[in-house]
């Protein structure tokens, strides 16, 4: 009996230590979610909003359909999201049901740059409410291949480069040729920081 009290007098304050020390390592993951959002929205919408529409004033039927985003290599498919709303609860609920298509950006049936974004997160940090879709970003190089299922058809895209843009550089490509079509993803980075990013571009190859 006084073994099993001896124990549970040890053991309790273990446990505390170990939830303190857990928050602390992770304090930068447990407030990446609304930082993604907060800050990938500002700068984007401040680059894309002078010549992009947004996708609640170009029709809402692909929002019946199945849309999905597939990348092979890094044995990744979740379900593309869209927000009908701009607003940052909006924006964060959706994150949470996959990955997200940036709401003033083109669509993949469209010319232009399609943007989406997806969370990513610490190792450490529970898998669930696809909170780590992007984790694997960094794995992707050159000619990799990636797959949008949107509006019934599937866009294949391949991946020019990586890059790691600032606060306020411009991610889109502002290019006025016909048939121009490029997809950027992009993610928080370093895993479970949300000071940097890491973003992919590739272009679509449907030949």
């Amino acid at each position: 009996m006084k073994t099993k009290e001896t124990i549970g007098i040890f053991w309790k304050p273990f446990l505390f230590f170990f939830i303190i020390i857990f928050l602390i390592v992770n304090w930068q993951g447990i407030n990446w979610q609304k930082a993604l959002v907060v800050s990938n929205y500002q700068y984007l919408y401040a680059s894309a909003k002078e010549f992009l529409i947004p996708a609640q004033d170009r029709g809402l039927d692909f929002l019946e359909k199945t849309n999905f985003i597939k990348i092979k290599k890094i044995n990744l498919k979740a379900p593309l999201t869209f927000s009908q709303g701009t607003d940052l609860k909006s924006l964060s609920q959706k994150l949470k049901q996959g990955v997200l298509h940036y709401p003033f950006s083109a669509l993949p049936n469209q010319d232009g740059t399609v943007i989406i974004l997806g969370h990513s997160a610490s190792i450490y940090w529970p898998d669930n409410n696809y909170d780590k879709v992007f984790n694997q970003l960094d794995e992707l190089g050159p000619g990799d291949e990636i797959i949008i299922y949107f509006a019934g058809r599937h866009y294949f895209y391949q991946v020019n480069e990586m890059f790691f843009p600032k606060p306020g550089e411009q991610v889109i490509t502002q290019n006025n040729l016909e048939n121009f079509n490029e997809l950027v993803l992009i993610t928080c980075w370093p895993l479970g920081n949300s000071r940097g990013r890491l973003a992919i571009r590739a272009r679509l190859n449907n030949e």
